[in-house]
C-alpha cells in the first residue's frame, strides 16, 4: 500500500489554486453569475454558533474515524485504505459506514439551524439560477476529472463497482460537507469578518480539525506532526470549494465540485 509523499502534497496543493481559481472565475463570468450576497442576520452572533458547532463536529468525526481505522478497517475494506490496481476500493459496507456518520454530522447542522431559526436559504439552498449553477458545478467537477485524468496518464481502474459506491459515497459527503462548511460554516464567518478572511479562517478549519484524524491514522502513521502536514494540504481544495461558493453564494456547485475532487482518486489509477 502506497500513499502520495509529503512533497506531492506540498506540491499539489497550491497548484490546485493556481489552475482552480482562474478557472472558477472564467466559469462564474461566462455564465454570468450575479448572485446576491447571501444576508446572516446578527453575524456577530450567528459566526459564534457556527464556531460553536464546530466542537461537536470535530469530536463526532474524530470519534468515527478512530473506530474506522481502528476497529473497521482491519475487518472490511475501506476506500482510503485498500486500493485495487492503484485506486481505492469502495464496497457496500465502506457506503453504509459513511452514511450513518454522515447522517450524525447532518443532524448537528440542522439542530444548528433550528436553534438560531435559519433557513434552507441562509446555507446557499436555492433555485434561483438553477440551471447555470448546476451548469457551473458540472463544467468545474468536468475540469477537475480532467486535470487529475491528465496527471494519471488517464489509466481507468476498471472497477465499476467501486465506482459506483464510490460515486453514491462522495455525492453524500460533498452535499454534507459543503452544506456544513461552506454553506453554514463560511457564509456566517465572511459575514462577521469580510469574504477573505471568513474564507481563510473556514479553509483552515476545514484543513485541520476536518481531516487531521484521517491524516494521522493514514499518511502520517499516527504521527501527530506529520498528520497536520498533511491535513494543511486540505487547505488548498477547501480554499478553492468556498471560493466557488463565493462566486454563487450555492452549495450545488461546490458540492458537485467537491463531488468529483473526491471521486477522481478511485477513478483514475
Amino acid at each position: 500500500m502506497t500513499f502520495p509523499t509529503l512533497l506531492d502534497y506540498v506540491i499539489s496543493g497550491p497548484v490546485v489554486l493556481i489552475v482552480g481559481v482562474p478557472i472558477v472565475y472564467l466559469l462564474s463570468q461566462a455564465l454570468k453569475l450575479r448572485p446576491k450576497p447571501i444576508v446572516i442576520p446578527d453575524p456577530k452572533i450567528e459566526a459564534t454558533h457556527a464556531l460553536w458547532l464546530i466542537v461537536p463536529l470535530t469530536a463526532v468525526v474524530a470519534v468515527w474515524r478512530t473506530f474506522v481505522y481502528v476497529i473497521y478497517t482491519p475487518e472490511f475494506q475501506l476506500g482510503n485504505q485498500h486500493y485495487l490496481n492503484g485506486g481505492q476500493i469502495v464496497d457496500m459496507y465502506d457506503l453504509l459506514v459513511y452514511l450513518l456518520a454522515y447522517s450524525i454530522y447532518f443532524l448537528l447542522l440542522v439542530i444548528a439551524m433550528r436553534r438560531t431559526g435559519q433557513k434552507l436559504a441562509s446555507i446557499g439552498v436555492s433555485r434561483t439560477n438553477l440551471g447555470r449553477i448546476i451548469m457551473f458545478g458540472l463544467s468545474l467537477g468536468a475540469v477537475s476529472v480532467f486535470v487529475y485524468g491528465s496527471y494519471s496518464s488517464f489509466q481507468f481502474t476498471g472497477s465499476t463497482s467501486s465506482l459506483l459506491y464510490g460515486l453514491v459515497l462522495f455525492s453524500v459527503v460533498g452535499f454534507v460537507e459543503e452544506a456544513i462548511w461552506r454553506g453554514f460554516i463560511q457564509t456566517r464567518l465572511i459575514s462577521r469578518f469580510g469574504n477573505l478572511s471568513g474564507l481563510v479562517i473556514t479553509s483552515l478549519l476545514f484543513a485541520f480539525l476536518w481531516h487531521f484524524p484521517v491524516a494521522y491514522y493514514t499518511q502520517a502513521s499516527e504521527n501527530v506532526l506529520g498528520a497536520l502536514a498533511f491535513a494543511s494540504e486540505r487547505f488548498f481544495p477547501g480554499f478553492l470549494f468556498g471560493y466557488v461558493m463565493i462566486k454563487s453564494e450555492n452549495i450545488i456547485p461546490s458540492s458537485i465540485l467537491h463531488l468529483f475532487y473526491d471521486w477522481s482518486v478511485i477513478l483514475w489509477k
